[in-house]
């Protein structure tokens, strides 16, 4: 197995078991009277590895050049101190302001990154008509729902009521499970005709 396989792997773990996840903890606030602000910055984790994986998927197909890589690893460890950071502040002070303002910022900056590499490498010409271009092209609209959902915080800052923004996350957060399963039912399709 090579490495750019074990890290596609890892990723995809991590992917899976952050969702598996919110998805507990969003049966948890919905059964129960606990409100979890944490659960933002988990959504925020799973916006970065969402990026990470078109990286992932881009680099496997364009290696990096030196600085390129080392460029890569800088931003990498500051977008994990900054997810980290979200999740300590959420989980001990609760929802202020920097905090939310940190996590919409990072979501953003994630979902133009994770772009950035996904449109990148959806064009490459090796790669068109590939399982890696159907998964480039499935996971584009996956990671711009999903950054969707922590970036409209930014609008509570700005003044517009929580319980209007809490309704408009709910759609996005329809939308990307709807666009992660047409993601799914493609990559099915793609493998089972090989």
């Amino acid at each position: 197995m090579s490495l750019r396989t074990g890290l596609l792997g890892a990723v995809t773990l991590a992917f899976v078991l952050l969702g598996v996840l919110l998805a507990l903890l969003g049966l948890v606030e919905v059964l129960t009277v606990y409100s979890l602000p944490f659960k933002m910055a988990l959504l925020l984790a799973h916006v970065f590895v969402l990026a990470v994986t078109l990286r992932v998927l881009y680099r496997s197909v364009v290696p990096a050049s030196g600085s390129e890589h080392g460029l890569e690893q800088r931003l990498t460890q500051a977008a994990v101190v900054g997810v980290a950071v979200a999740l300590v502040g959420l989980t001990v002070v609760g929802r202020r302001q920097v905090l939310l303002a940190l996590v919409g910022l990072s979501a953003l900056a994630f979902a133009l990154s994770g772009f950035s590499y996904g449109r990148r490498g959806a064009t490459e010409v090796k790669v068109q008509g590939t399982v890696v271009d159907t998964l480039l092209r499935h996971l584009l609209p996956v990671l711009l729902f999903a950054a969707i959902v922590p970036a409209l915080d930014l609008a509570v800052i700005l003044g517009l009521d929580r319980i209007v923004v809490l309704h408009i996350q709910v759609v996005f957060v329809i939308m990307t499970a709807t666009t992660l399963m047409t993601a799914t039912i493609k990559l099915r399709q793609n493998v089972a005709s090989l």
